[in-house]
């Protein structure tokens, strides 16, 4: 890997890129795109000292750090010209599909070339795992259940027929039952900086880290923070949970707990999503 500065000129301006080499050349015709709008398929790229056309065949590493960008179709008329700017809108998802691709690509390399690839496996599985619980049927059940869907799916309807839809698509009411679930996720979650006493419920106080016992572990809960109560004195527990069946009967945690617990209410109704 090389570490690359460039700048680069075109039309007037002069644009500073940073650019890995083990990218590829893709990619760095795709961050050109980002800076100055040519497309990828236009771009015509020139060392600024020699004007010596740069390709894919080209070494990277050594080329010239002053680059000048011409675009291919300078002389397009306006008519072409619009329809160039009606494929940027496209090239936009079709980029960070790319650039994902590129980060997949890298993680896989350094993963197959890592001298530790028992720790690296070590560090991927626990998500593995987490991604499986949310595909569990039984938890996906145990989701729904907790959803008051005949309510949510009349409030989705109102919200639409507010906008003038009455007869909205399939993607238009799922989209619109998305929020109405997000909304009321939102309001049945509870955030908890520090827990109510268990005995008398008055505030605590944290008092650091304790072991988790065999209820605890069995759903997740490797970290279990201790609260000393301000008027008994007694110690609640508050473990912080990560398997989401767990959190959708508790519906309590931090940024944590709400993003896990969200993200199994989206995939036990059919939503893409990722943690």
């Amino acid at each position: 890997m090389v570490a690359r500065k460039f700048v680069v000129h075109h039309g007037g301006s002069a644009f500073d890129l940073d650019y890995d080499t083990d990218d590829g050349f893709e990619v760095l015709k795709f961050q050109l795109f980002s800076l100055t709008s040519v497309p990828p398929d236009q771009q015509k790229i020139l060392g600024a000292d020699d004007n010596r056309e740069v390709s894919d065949e080209s070494d990277l590493e050594s080329i010239s750090d002053k680059l000048r960008l011409v675009s291919i179709d300078e002389g397009e008329t306006s008519k072409e010209m619009d329809k160039s700017a009606d494929d940027f809108v496209i090239s936009d998802e079709e980029l960070a599909r790319k650039l994902q691709a590129e980060e997949d690509a890298l993680m896989m390399q350094q993963f197959v070339s890592s001298e530790n690839r028992e720790q690296v496996e070590q560090r991927i599985r626990p998500y593995v795992s987490q991604v499986l619980m949310y595909e569990d049927p039984h938890r996906q059940e145990a989701a729904r259940k907790t959803v008051p869907v005949d309510k949510l799916e009349e409030k989705a309807m109102v919200s639409l027929a507010r906008e003038g839809n009455l007869k909205p698509a399939k993607d238009e009411f799922d989209h619109a039952f998305l929020l109405q679930l997000l909304f009321w996720f939102k309001q049945s979650f509870r955030w908890v900086n520090a827990p109510p006493c268990d005995s008398c419920n008055n505030e605590t106080i944290n008092q650091g880290m304790g072991v988790a016992n065999h209820s605890e572990s069995l759903y997740g809960a490797s970290r279990v923070e201790l609260y000393r109560c301000k008027t008994c004195s007694s110690v609640t527990r508050f473990p912080r949970y990560n398997d989401p069946l767990k959190l959708v009967e508790t519906r309590k945690g931090r940024c944590g707990e709400w993003a896990n617990c969200f993200t199994l209410y989206c995939r036990a109704f059919g939503y893409e999503s990722r943690l």
